[in-house]
């Protein structure tokens, strides 16, 4: 027999009366496989949240291609995935990543949002021309479930949030202040912004104004993405299996 123990649930202290070694070992399994499931359970609820799609959720540091002109990318993503996953959740810096169409800019915000969404941090990704079309619909149909303020608040409380394709959009007054709105309360907060852009910086400000700019210049580390378009290189490794495919099929 054993004396009466206590076990520590999530934080729920539970009392046990003496028994033998083997039902207290039983208990032991049965409590750690519910903390398994509930931890499960939450990962998969962040998940649902986020925002991203089957794809972005595939995406990881293990499936990237390197290139060159990409390491300091990939290094600075894997940096803040990093802070998160060591619970370092103070003064963590934000990324401005840039560069041309499709060099793989959404895919390393994507596995840093992964490994961020598996420590068990919350995470807001938004394409931002999709954001934006999501809070004008919210003004057509006013019996819609979110609304501007909902949307809103929810990029501002995750615990890391992602812009990608900013600048895509076509600036208007509405655009500037909609977007400023979002980082500069993110900026009062301190909480830290991934932006992925096809911009180059200095054109930014013509694209979501020089008040939002300013805050992510002194938010952000700066990375520029060198590498080549991956949609190209795989574009082209296509056509040369579509053509040795032909010729295979002439002999």
């Amino acid at each position: 027999m054993v004396e009466p123990f206590s076990l520590d649930v999530w934080g729920d202290v539970r009392w046990y009366p003496g028994t033998c070694e083997c039902i207290k070992r039983q208990v032991e399994e049965t409590i750690s496989r519910q903390q398994e499931q509930e931890r499960l359970s939450h990962l998969q609820e962040l998940k649902d949240k986020s925002g991203m799609s089957q794809k972005l959720l595939n995406s990881t540091f293990e499936t990237w291609e390197p290139r060159p002109g990409t390491e300091t990318a990939f290094e600075k993503s894997n940096q803040i995935a990093d802070k998160f996953k060591a619970g370092e959740l103070n003064n963590i810096p934000g990324l401005l990543l840039f560069g041309i169409q499709g060099n793989g800019k959404t895919h390393l915000a994507a596995a840093t949002a992964n490994q961020v969404l598996a420590a068990g941090h919350s995470v807001a990704f938004q394409n931002v021309p999709d954001l934006l079309g999501k809070i004008k619909d919210t003004y057509n149909d006013p019996e819609k479930r979110d609304t501007e303020n909902r949307i809103i608040n929810r990029l501002i409380s995750a615990d890391l949030l992602i812009l990608d394709d900013l600048g895509a959009e076509k600036w208007t007054e509405w655009v500037e202040a909609t977007i400023y709105q979002v980082i500069d309360r993110r900026y009062r907060t301190l909480r830290p912004i991934f932006i992925t852009t096809n911009c180059e910086p200095d054109k930014l400000p013509g694209k979501i104004g020089a008040r939002a700019y300013d805050r992510l210049l002194e938010m952000c580390i700066l990375v520029h993405n060198k590498g080549d378009s991956y949609r190209r290189i795989i574009a082209q490794r296509r056509i040369k299996q579509i053509k040795e495919g032909e010729l295979f099929e002439r002999k």
